[in-house]
């Protein structure tokens, strides 16, 4: 979760805003600054900052993966 909160701030430039007591999906999904990032790189953030850890990638290599395909696919 956290390292979702921090990929939001270093993609963006500032720290992402919660979008209140959303039950469920991200609190950051809806975050203006979130929403202007390129589609790929949102969905990991997203997807690391859900609030079921279930939902959340496994572990770290998991999201290093994931962080490399954003990477090519942004050039």
């Amino acid at each position: 979760y956290a390292l979702g909160i921090l990929l939001a701030e270093l993609a963006s430039g500032r720290p992402p805003t919660p979008a209140g007591d959303t039950v469920a999906g991200s609190p950051v999904e809806r975050d203006a600054h979130v929403q202007k990032l390129p589609e790929p790189l949102r969905r990991l953030i997203v997807r690391c900052t859900n609030r079921d850890p279930d939902a959340r990638p496994d572990d770290a290599s998991h999201v290093i993966v994931e962080f490399e395909r954003v990477a090519k696919k942004s050039g």
